[in-house]
């Protein structure tokens, strides 16, 4: 009897020749299962995890990143030569700066600034100031650097005159009058008046 009974239990035992092909579905495995019974059983359930929120090939994702082996060195900056085409642009030496420069493949380039020296000149304005509405400076001086007082007050570039850089005579800078200072303002320059002007250059 025993061996009867022994013999039922053995046939009753679940072997994969006895599970039909397709029989096993998802609805019939569970949640839960451990990384380590999924394939060759090397990827942890944390490390499983990692792909959790995924959009979108993995490998795709980290080509399209940039590696940071790109950058050698202290200071490296990222810049690209094209659309998608990163590459790295060397720190400069102490002092300079990064100016856009289009002659460069990366369009940018580390130059050494030029020392700014400062002037200032004083005039007393002629009736022919007055008729041409303007004054011309002794040098060609930066942009945005040019302080421009009347009776002690400081007036506004672009406002009360405007600046073109090298358009004055010989090359120099010129300052022409406008709004309030021009003629017909109502702080509008007269001859005689003291104008006083400092600026780098």
């Amino acid at each position: 009897m025993s061996q009867i009974v022994t013999k039922f239990i053995t046939d009753l035992a679940v072997t994969t020749a006895k599970i039909n092909a397709g029989a096993v579905t998802d609805a019939k495995v569970a949640t839960g299962i451990d990384a380590a019974k999924i394939g060759a059983g090397t990827v942890s359930n944390t490390e499983f995890g990692f792909i959790d929120g995924l959009t979108s090939s993995a490998q795709t994702q980290l080509d399209a990143k940039i590696a940071k082996a790109l950058l050698t060195a202290k200071g490296d900056l990222i810049t690209a030569t094209a659309s998608a085409t990163p590459v790295a642009l060397p720190v400069g030496t102490n002092g300079q700066v990064l100016t856009a420069d289009s002659a460069q493949a990366s369009g940018l380039s580390w130059v050494t600034p030029s020392a700014s020296t400062f002037g200032k000149e004083n005039f007393t304005l002629s009736g022919t100031n007055i008729t041409n509405q303007f004054l011309d400076m002794a040098q060609v001086i930066k942009a945005n650097s040019l302080d421009f007082m009347v009776n002690g007050l400081i007036f506004n570039e672009g406002v009360d005159y405007s600046v073109n850089l090298t358009g004055g005579a010989g090359g120099k800078t010129r300052v022409t009058f406008l709004g309030d200072l021009a003629t017909g303002g109502a702080a509008a320059l007269v001859a005689t008046d003291v104008v006083y002007v400092k600026y780098c250059y």
